[in-house]
């Protein structure tokens, strides 16, 4: 399939991006950000709960992503949710893509 330049985000548990999924999202770490390795990539994924995944709605190809980490606490003899989004990458690479609700 060919990139049409419309980008789609969807969440997608952690444990469930594929080895080929992961590999993109390692790539568009590795080409925006110097002094980065794989091992502490990997290391910092497994421990997030969310990646946003921004793919061209064309060809499916990874363009950009980010992550986040949801845990429940207990304060007050409560029990609540709480959420810390982490910019591992948010960048969306080559042309101008039109966002569409996943």
């Amino acid at each position: 399939m060919r990139q049409n330049g419309r980008l789609r985000v969807r969440a997608v548990p952690v444990p469930e991006l594929t080895p080929a999924t992961v590999d993109a999202m390692w790539r568009l770490y590795r080409d925006h950000y110097d002094h980065v390795d794989r091992t502490s990539f990997d290391r910092d994924l497994s421990e997030k709960t969310l990646a946003f995944l921004g793919t061209d709605e064309g060809s499916a190809e990874v363009v950009g992503f980010s992550t986040a980490l949801f845990y429940r606490h207990r304060h007050g003899g409560r029990w609540g949710s709480t959420s810390r989004a982490t910019p591992s990458s948010t960048r969306a690479i080559g042309a101008r893509r039109r966002c569409t609700a996943a």
